[in-house]
């Protein structure tokens, strides 16, 4: 049922480039003006807690890394942080996180890489939430998240 339900991209690239204008956006920030703005050089910016998530992708069975750029900002002595999680329907179609990590960003633009497996194929998608968002009273410090070039690969088994 999910497979006709849902939008679904097949990995026919190896990376996979996922653009901005794929990624999905939590709804409950959708309405904020100012999040997941889009900058020209297709950066994605979270300015509220919240997620961001790809659309489903057919995974075939073996073992991915998906790839991003992003940095965050600083404030209380805090970077932004994030979550990064695979996550797929069950046999009852409620969606289960397979894998995730936890990523405290840096105030310089670089790449991050997340792996996981898919035991089986199947359908899935990344789901990043930013989740320490900040704004100091009075001042202009605050936590915001900058994201771009999102790739999902799929590690070829070596022989």
């Amino acid at each position: 049922p999910y497979k006709k339900a849902h939008k679904c991209i097949r990995i026919t690239t190896n990376p996979l480039l996922i653009v901005p204008q794929d990624l999905q956006i939590d709804p409950m920030n959708r309405r904020h003006p100012l999040n997941s703005e889009q900058m020209r050089d297709q950066t994605v910016v979270l300015f509220w807690d919240g997620y961001i998530r790809t659309p489903y992708i057919f995974y075939e069975k073996g073992q991915y890394a998906v790839r991003f750029k992003a940095k965050g900002t600083k404030a209380k002595g805090v970077f932004a942080r994030i979550k990064v999680e695979f996550e797929t329907p069950n046999d009852h179609n409620y969606l289960k996180t397979l894998n995730h990590s936890y990523i405290e960003l840096g105030r310089e633009m670089k790449e991050y890489t997340f792996s996981f497996q898919s035991k089986r194929e199947s359908l899935g998608r990344i789901r990043i939430t930013y989740f320490n968002d900040l704004q100091v009273a009075g001042t202009r410090k605050g936590r915001d998240v900058w994201l771009k070039e999102l790739y999902i690969a799929k590690h070829k088994p070596s022989n």
